[in-house]
């Protein structure tokens, strides 16, 4: 019988060949390509023409897998295998083949002398180097069955504790857990699919192997999730792979994909941890940069984005944070935007053009799926008027059209489509927006305490005297490289649906801190949903998976809620922290000091019964520069923030009944929660007058008054405010007199805590 005829027989069989060295015993050839596909006769014939040796591929693509036992060699006696199939070896040893059914791996145990030849190895075949059949493959070939797991276990005893001899599972090597095969099969079929090209495999062979690799996991994802896990790697890997790098000179496609993260490298990881990451840069600011970071990493999903929006004055590092932040992000994902017309915004688009009814027509396609914008400057205010039903949600996709001035004949209009919703940031001086995007916005000001400053100070010296140095640190930080990795492999990750399955909870916990409930409350909401499902997301390979679902835990409700209570009361009134600091730090205060000077008698002659003292500009400004200690625009005071506290409910104005030229502000009490209960609950409760002190030295019941008798809400907050202020500078007597006052206050105050 000819060589060519044994290698025909063997295509016959549908065993893939490769060519091997008679001198090397290695093949002649790069053989991977024959682990996907048969080499034809003509290829083999000009092989052997050369004087080369054939061997079979192992694995799927020959559908075979062989056990060599090599112990006679050795001078062992034979191991004896139950195979319809045997072959001798040179060394008298004998090759027993199997029905290669499961992904099983190749292994040399030198301890008994046994290989096993399985997934992408090769294996002489007679009559090749003195190799012979002791039975007909084609005639048994068809009896062959499937290698048990005592076999393999026996052949990879070697590697293991002999008292837990278990089949060699990719788990094993990975570091995979149940918990998390999930990602582990995501993970490796990103891989597959990158490499499915250059190894010449089809997505349907690349599905095989995959297959295999779920059947080493204990117990194996299901139908659904393996479908759902192989899909999404698919489709990442395309997107990967048709994504467009614009260079100087041209458009050059490139189909790089990129390399999956391992996330066996990761922790679980809560607030705490992410302020340690943050504050390498961002000194204090907390609750600033835990909430902007998840706003940036929100853009991974499929429709849980929020946008916040930074309100302060210039100098106050109010674009610093979401920039700084943003360096931990791929950069092709962020877009900064100093300023931006309504039409050039959209002429960033693509130029994407269709055949409709025969005839084409053309359209800007601006594409934000995932991506993140910083409008680091005040924006117009007719772009943001077009984005408000992005900003909102609205619409996936909106279609809008724009003028084309450049037409020579006439304007004519261009359609645009903009398509996916981004996590938008906004860095602004201005304090005063429009109610629409107020709304839309989790509203956010930067902290100007003294320590914030001084901290600030050095870190900027730090950096700018040797940025090389400082960079060079700020990269080697290995908790900094682990975040900006997980950012990477939350990208990967592709999650589209996050699920939170506890809404009584949250239910529960809204309804008991809101007792009256406002319209902007179903825009709250969403946001803290938001915020809970950003938690999980930054988590997720320590979150369940069922079905392509990633579920919440309550461990992500109490951090949201945690760093909810840090901006919500500010947001309970709509106004950017700033104005609301301002408001209690400074307004109240220098009402608590009017009214400490206004004597009964003036009170009650001059003024009125009852009456209560508001403050002016000119006061406001001056307590300002005392609390602050920085001067305050006029104009700024009243064009933007008093309009605001006065819209929000935490101001009126009147005249000043000495000067009717000048208005008095007088603060209204700060919304406080009522019981469910009370007949008060549906409305928040009006301030009432402020009662003359007593007469006498004694009340009804024989004892001394306090001093802060008949004062009402607002006075108890300002002057809490104003005597800590005191307290933290005063010794000895005085010392002792504000801690007196204070714990009198405290005692007399009608709030709760």
């Amino acid at each position: 019988m000819k060589l060519l005829d044994y290698a025909k027989a063997y295509l016959d069989f549908g065993w893939s060949l490769i060519p091997i060295a008679p001198d090397s015993k290695k093949p002649t050839v790069k053989w991977t390509e024959f682990q996907t596909r048969r080499a034809t006769v003509d290829e083999i014939d000009e092989w052997l023409q050369k004087g080369w040796w054939l061997a079979v591929v192992t694995g799927d693509i020959s559908g075979v897998i062989i056990v060599d036992d090599d112990r006679v060699k050795h001078g062992l006696k034979e191991w004896g295998f139950d195979s319809p199939v045997i072959a001798t070896s040179a060394n008298k040893g004998k090759h027993y083949y199997f029905m290669y059914d499961r992904e099983i791996h190749s292994h040399q145990n030198h301890e008994i002398n046994i290989d096993l030849k399985a997934w992408h190895s090769y294996c002489l075949v007679p009559p090749f180097n003195g190799r012979t059949w002791l039975s007909k493959p084609s005639t048994n070939l068809s009896k062959l069955k499937p290698i048990s797991d005592e076999i393999v276990r026996l052949i990879n005893s070697d590697k293991r504790d002999p008292d837990n001899r278990e089949p060699l599972r990719m788990a094993d090597f990975l570091d995979i857990d149940d918990g998390a095969r999930t990602n582990s099969l995501y993970q490796i079929a990103c891989s597959e699919f990158a490499l499915m090209e250059k190894r010449g495999l089809n997505k349907d062979q690349v599905l095989r192997v995959l297959a295999g690799v779920n059947a080493t996991y204990n117990p194996p994802c299901d139908a659904k999730d393996f479908k759902y896990q192989t899909s999404r790697a698919s489709r990442f890997v395309a997107e990967i792979a048709t994504q467009t790098t614009k260079n100087k000179e041209s458009s050059v496609l490139t189909s790089v994909p990129e390399t999956p993260i391992d996330s066996t490298k990761f922790e679980e990881l809560n607030s705490d941890d992410l302020l340690e990451i943050l504050g390498e840069t961002i000194k204090k600011d907390e609750a600033n940069k835990i909430i902007t970071f998840l706003c940036l990493l929100t853009t991974y999903t499929e429709d849980s984005q929020f946008n916040i929006s930074f309100n302060a004055p210039s100098s106050t590092g109010k674009s610093y944070i979401p920039l700084e932040i943003a360096t931990l992000f791929p950069p092709e994902d962020v877009r900064e935007i100093s300023y931006a017309s309504p039409t050039a915004f959209y002429h960033k688009g693509e130029w994407v053009e269709e055949e409709v009814d025969g005839k084409k027509k053309g359209h800007l396609f601006v594409d934000l799926e995932r991506k993140i914008l910083i409008f680091i400057d005040q924006q117009n205010p007719q772009l943001l008027e077009r984005l408000r039903s992005l900003l909102s949600h609205d619409k996936k996709e909106i279609r809008l059209e724009i003028t084309d001035k450049k037409v020579s004949s006439g304007i004519r209009t261009k359609e645009v489509i903009i398509r996916g919703f981004p996590s938008v940031v906004f860095c602004t001086a201005g304090l005063k927006m429009d109610e629409q995007e107020n709304t839309r916005l989790i509203l956010l000001s930067p902290e100007t305490s003294q320590e914030k400053l001084r901290l600030a100070i050095l870190e900027k010296v730090r950096r700018d005297t040797d940025k090389r140095a400082y960079y060079k640190t700020l990269s080697a930080n290995p908790k900094r490289k682990l975040l900006i990795d997980r950012i990477r492999a939350v990208k990967q990750a592709h999650i589209d649906d996050i699920v939170i399955d506890f809404p009584e909870k949250i239910i529960d916990r809204f309804f008991t801190e809101h007792k009256v409930l406002r319209p902007k409350h179903q825009r709250d909401i969403a946001r803290l949903l938001n915020v809970i499902k950003a938690f999980a997301l930054l988590n997720l390979w320590f979150r369940r998976q069922t079905n392509g679902s990633l579920f919440a835990s309550a461990a992500d409700l109490d951090e949201a809620l945690r760093v909810w209570a840090k901006i919500s009361e500010s947001q309970e009134y709509n106004l950017p922290p700033y104005v609301f600091n301002l408001f209690r730090d400074v307004i109240l205060v220098a009402y608590a000091r009017n009214n400490e000077t206004i004597s009964p008698n003036n009170s009650e002659e001059t003024l009125g019964e009852g009456f209560k003292k508001g403050v002016s500009k000119k006061q406001i400004m001056k307590v300002h520069q005392e609390v602050v200690g920085k001067f305050l625009e006029e104009w700024r005071l009243r064009l933007e923030i008093l309009p605001m506290l006065e819209n929000s409910g935490l101001l009126t104005s009147e005249p000043n009944p000495i000067d009717k030229r000048e208005l008095l502000y007088t603060p209204l009490p700060l919304l406080t929660i009522v019981s469910a209960d009370s007949d008060e609950a549906d409305v928040p409760k009006k301030p009432t007058p402020q009662q003359p002190p007593e007469t006498s030295g004694t009340s009804s019941n024989g004892e001394t008054p306090s001093k802060y008798a008949g004062k009402d809400v607002n006075f108890f907050v300002a002057e809490g405010i104003r005597l800590r202020q005191k307290l933290e500078k005063a010794t000895g007597d005085e010392k002792e007199q504000l801690e007196s006052d204070l714990a009198e206050l405290y005692r007399t105050s009608p709030m709760e805590g």
